[in-house]
């Protein structure tokens, strides 16, 4: 069901979500004695688990979710984009924006020419990109998000007042 292409993306990862949940629920319920599952216990299946699955199935079509690394993207870039909760779903709506992204690292022949070459080597090391450039896009969107605080200072990983060496 979560696969099914033809359904809308944010009926299916709703369906997913819901029908994770009442496995756990069934689950806890069954096993009284046993208190295996607690009262609080999920089934860790969310938007970022669905786009997982669905980047895997397909990943010329979707992008790995995670809101985090979209907003501080948004951030440290500047871009205007509104919040993911402005869309009636929000892993449709973060699709929706890292296509855009996609379109304008498209855009940047230098870049793709750089890729290119990489999948394409004459060494046959390296796989065949199937992704339609949309593991580049969720590359570059992660990097910025989780590895720049702007782009005239280190990385954010790096401790503050350490001397780079």
């Amino acid at each position: 069901m979560l696969f099914d292409e033809e359904k809308p993306l944010s009926d299916r990862a709703e369906e997913f979500i819901n029908q994770m949940q009442d496995i756990v629920n069934s689950n806890r319920a069954a096993e009284k004695s046993d208190n295996t599952f607690g009262p609080k216990e999920t089934s860790q299946q969310d938007m970022h688990a669905v786009s997982v699955y669905l980047s895997f199935m397909y990943p010329d079509r979707h992008y790995i979710f995670k809101s985090s690394v979209w907003y501080a993207f948004r951030d440290i870039v500047g871009l205007s984009y509104p919040s993911l909760s402005v869309y009636t779903h929000r892993l449709t709506g973060y699709e929706d924006l890292c296509g855009h992204i996609r379109n304008v690292l498209l855009a940047d022949q230098e870049l793709i020419s750089l890729h290119n070459d990489w999948y394409n080597g004459s060494d046959n090391e390296h796989p065949k990109d199937i992704s339609d450039y949309h593991l580049l896009t969720q590359d570059f969107i992660y990097a910025i998000g989780v590895h720049f605080v702007d782009f005239d200072k280190r990385p954010a990983y790096f401790e503050e007042g350490k001397d780079e060496e």
